[in-house]
């Protein structure tokens, strides 16, 4: 988790909006805006400092609430449930020119007995599979081997 404070930015929450039909609006969520609280904090700490904030001076796309904006808009309006730090990352990598992998949480894996696996560790999740199913009776060694040929 990124200490924002300590790179000289603050996060402000500001709507985000989509258009459903002329003059009609329905609210998505929150995006989240960097703000630079500590200009000389920014620049001693944050690599190509001045080449970012550069940048945000071109044109009125470029600047920080637009990007953060198009960021955010586009995963709420997939649907997208995610914690403020990982909507925070994905607007500071786009920034900074970074290619964002989606804004996403992690899909969930339904086990023989209902529960539900999140996460990404395929080992983790047979190993998880195979624990359900001798919990619901299977035999141990049936349950490892189904186990072993599931993938996500």
């Amino acid at each position: 988790m990124t200490e924002w404070a300590t790179i000289g930015i603050e996060w402000e929450l500001s709507p985000v909006r989509e258009e459903i039909s002329k003059g009609q609006y329905r609210e998505l969520g929150n995006a989240h805006i960097p703000r630079v609280t500590d200009l000389a904090t920014f620049r001693a700490n944050v690599p190509e400092a001045d080449a970012i904030i550069l940048a945000t001076l071109n044109s009125g796309r470029n600047s920080w609430r637009v990007q953060a904006q198009d960021v955010c808009r586009r995963a709420l309006e997939k649907g997208v449930k995610a914690p403020a730090e990982e909507f925070q990352t994905a607007v500071w990598n786009r920034i900074k020119g970074l290619r964002n992998s989606p804004v996403a949480s992690p899909k969930a894996h339904t086990l023989p007995n209902g529960d539900k696996y999140v996460g990404t560790d395929l080992a983790a999740y047979r190993a998880e599979y195979s624990k359900a199913m001798e919990l619901m009776g299977a035999p141990a060694d049936l349950a490892a081997a189904i186990a072993a040929r599931i993938t996500f």
